[in-house]
């Protein structure tokens, strides 16, 4: 498959077989090392997101009643209000 594109290579541009070769070599390392890079990105990505969700745990173990106090204290406000709507 490859000696096929070297000579496609070769006789689009008119080169030699060794230059079609290295040209395709480089085109190919390219592809290679696009290819690495996108791998270190998305796996730096998910060390992040996954250190943000274990902070999210870790915040929420140490806490838990302040979260749920919260949404008691948010629920019962909401509801007094619509109470008192109610009433006039």
């Amino acid at each position: 498959m490859l000696h096929a594109e070297v000579l496609a290579l070769q006789e689009t541009l008119g080169i030699s077989y060794k230059d079609a070769s290295y040209c395709l070599y480089l085109a190919k390392l390219e592809k290679l090392k696009v290819a690495n890079e996108k791998y270190k990105a998305f796996k730096n990505l998910g060390n992040h997101l996954g250190k943000f969700v274990d902070n999210i745990n870790e915040d929420f173990i140490q806490n838990p009643d302040d979260d749920l106090e919260a949404d008691a204290d948010a629920t019962a406000e909401h509801h007094t209000a619509a109470e008192d709507t109610a009433d006039k």
